[in-house]
């Protein structure tokens, strides 16, 4: 017969780690509709690719709302995930924006005008490079998923 396992519960107290956006709880909330922050949608940009040719995937990229400035980082597939983002939009109370890699990181990570950088919003849809992608024809909706044009 096993001998039951005894767990040791730990209360941690005192004040929580430093965060590096403004507030904790909004990031919690973002974690809660989209993912853990960092997240990683696969260990293989090339694999990835591979498996969704089709898809609009932004790696390591960065959502901000323009009262708090950055909230989340981490890989977005905006094919599976933009109604995760209108979600988090709709928990917020605020308008999100998705930024790529470069716009929202580094020195860019105070950007207090994230429209003019972000490819997406919850309020406006495609932005900037993304939304001259889809005028020209280069990106379609399929199934209310937004995609690559089929190559033919």
């Amino acid at each position: 017969m096993k001998k039951d396992k005894k767990v040791k519960v730990i209360h941690l107290t005192g004040k929580p780690m430093a965060s590096e956006y403004k507030e904790v709880s909004l990031t919690l909330i973002a974690e809660g509709c989209i993912g853990p922050s960092a997240r990683l949608i696969s260990g293989s940009k090339s694999f990835y690719h591979k498996m969704h040719p089709r898809h609009i995937v932004y790696f390591n990229a960065n959502i901000f709302t323009k009262e708090d400035g950055k909230i989340w980082y981490g890989d977005i597939d905006l094919s599976f995930d933009e109604e995760k983002l209108k979600k988090l939009s709709v928990e917020l109370g605020k308008e999100v924006f998705l930024l790529s890699e470069m716009a929202g990181r580094f020195d860019n990570e105070k950007n207090q005008y994230p429209e003019k950088n972000a490819e997406w919003s919850s309020k406006q849809g495609l932005m900037n490079y993304l939304k001259r992608y889809y005028d020209e024809g280069r990106c379609v909706r399929e199934d209310g998923k937004l995609v690559h044009k089929a190559i033919k």
